[in-house]
C-alpha cells in the first residue's frame, strides 16, 4: 500500500515472516527466534503461531524454549475457549424468555464455528448483538441473572448508550469474561454507518444452537470496520490476521467476493475493506483474483491518502519494538492515526464536547491527585 514508505522494523519482519513463510524460520539463529516470539507475545499471536506451526507439521523443528513458550499461550487460548463456552451458555440460559435474534460477533463466533481463524486466537470478552429496540429487554434480563455493568460513570454510560453501537460493558461477578451487547457493527456517531437490520436478515442459524452468526461477507465486513473505522489501528496486527483468515474463506468463491465488494459500497464501508484488504496482501500474502482486486481498486482512497495510511500504518499496526515502549516516529503516528478514529467516530461538534469533557475530568483527577501525593 505504500511500497516507497521505510521497510517494517525488524521485529515485524521477523513476525510477519512466521505468519506468511513458516517453513524458511526453521533455519533461523536463535536470536531471531527470541525477537520473534517477544514480538509475537506483544501482538497477543503466540497461541495463532502455534496452531499454525502445529498444523503445518513444523512444530518439531522449531527450537524447544519457543516452543514452550508458544504451548503455552495455546493452552490460554483453550481456556478462553472454554469460558467462552460457558459464557454463552449463562448468555443462553438467562435469555431464554427472550425470541429475538442473537448474533455472535468477532472471537465468540470464529469459535461457535470452528474456523481456523479462531485457533489460538486469545480473547477477552464475549461479542453478541440484538435489535436496537430489544436492548432494554436483554440488558434487563442480564442483569437480572446476575450481570452487572463496569461503567459508573454517568457520562461514560450516556457514550455507551447514546453515541456508540453497544452498552456499557457487563460481566458477571467472579468470571473473567465481559460479556459486550451491540445493536450494530459501527457507532451510531460515526461517519460510516450500516443498515444494521440487514445484518440480522442475512444472518444465519448455528444448527443446534440459540445464537447465529453474520454471514461470511458481513463476518469480514466487520472485522475490517472494526479496525479501519472503528479504532486507531494502533498494535493491531493480531485483528489484521483475522481478517486475512475470513478472506481466505472467501477466496475460492469469487461470487461470494462481488458479494462482498456490493455490500461494502451499500454499507458504505468500502474504503475501511480497501485499506483492510490491500493491507493484508501487503502484509500477509492474501490471495485474491485478478479480477477481485481490481474490482476493489475502485474502492481505493486517493494516491496522497493511500501514502499518507500505509506511513502511519508501518508505524503503528504492529507491536511496538520489545527492547522500548516507543519511538519519536511511532507516539506521532499514534497520536495522528488516534485523531483520525475520533474524526470519524464524531461530527466535529461532539468531538469537541467529548474533548472538552475528557480534559476536564482528567484535570480535576489530577486535583484530587495532588494532595495525596505531595503528603
Amino acid at each position: 500500500m505504500a511500497d516507497s514508505n521505510p521497510p517494517l522494523a525488524r521485529h515485524a519482519r521477523l513476525l510477519l515472516s512466521l505468519l506468511t513463510r513458516p517453513d524458511e524460520c526453521l533455519r533461523w539463529p536463535m536470536r531471531d527466534w527470541e525477537l520473534a516470539v517477544r514480538a509475537g507475545r506483544r501482538a497477543r499471536l503466540l497461541g495463532v503461531l502455534h496452531a499454525r506451526l502445529d498444523a503445518a507439521g513444523l512444530l518439531a523443528g522449531i527450537p524447544p524454549q519457543a516452543a514452550q513458550m508458544l504451548q503455552s499461550d495455546y493452552q490460554v487460548s483453550l481456556q478462553r475457549v472454554a469460558m467462552a463456552r460457558a459464557e454463552l451458555r449463562a448468555v443462553a440460559i438467562a435469555l431464554r424468555g427472550y425470541d429475538g435474534p442473537i448474533v455472535l460477533l468477532k472471537g465468540a463466533a470464529y469459535t461457535t464455528l470452528g474456523l481456523a481463524v479462531g485457533r489460538g486466537r486469545v480473547f477477552e470478552d464475549v461479542d453478541l448483538m440484538v435489535p436496537k429496540v430489544d436492548l432494554q429487554t436483554v440488558e434487563d434480563a442480564l442483569i437480572f441473572a446476575g450481570w452487572e455493568s463496569e461503567t459508573v460513570d454517568e457520562y461514560d454510560q450516556r457514550y455507551y448508550r447514546d453515541w456508540s453501537h453497544e452498552l456499557p460493558p457487563l460481566r458477571f461477578p467472579d468470571r473473567p469474561m465481559q460479556l459486550d451487547v451491540h445493536h450494530t457493527i459501527v457507532p451510531v456517531t460515526a461517519r460510516y454507518r450500516t443498515d444494521a437490520q440487514r445484518l440480522f436478515d442475512t444472518a444465519q442459524r448455528v444448527p443446534g444452537s440459540r445464537f447465529s452468526v453474520l454471514d461470511p461477507e458481513h463476518r469480514l465486513l466487520h472485522a475490517a470496520a472494526h479496525v479501519f473505522a472503528d479504532s486507531d489501528c494502533v498494535s493491531k496486527l493480531r485483528d489484521l490476521v483475522d481478517i486475512d483468515g475470513l478472506a481466505r474463506d472467501l477466496s475460492a468463491n469469487e461470487q461470494r467476493w462481488s458479494s462482498l465488494l456490493e455490500e461494502a459500497r451499500r454499507s458504505g464501508l468500502g474504503r475501511p475493506l480497501w485499506y483492510a484488504i490491500s493491507t493484508c496482501r501487503e502484509w500477509l500474502r492474501t490471495p485474491l483474483a485478478d479480477a477481485t482486486v481490481r474490482e476493489l481498486a475502485a474502492l481505493a482512497p486517493p494516491a496522497p491518502v493511500r501514502w499518507w495510511m500505509g506511513a502511519l500504518l508501518d508505524r503503528t499496526l504492529p507491536p511496538p519494538a520489545p527492547w522500548r515502549e516507543r519511538n519519536l516516529g511511532r507516539s506521532v503516528a499514534e497520536r495522528l492515526l488516534n485523531l483520525r478514529y475520533l474524526w470519524l467516530r464524531m461530527p466535529p461538534q461532539l468531538l469537541v464536547y467529548h474533548a472538552v469533557h475528557k480534559a476536564v475530568r482528567t484535570l480535576r483527577q489530577r486535583l484530587r491527585a495532588a494532595p495525596a501525593h505531595e503528603g
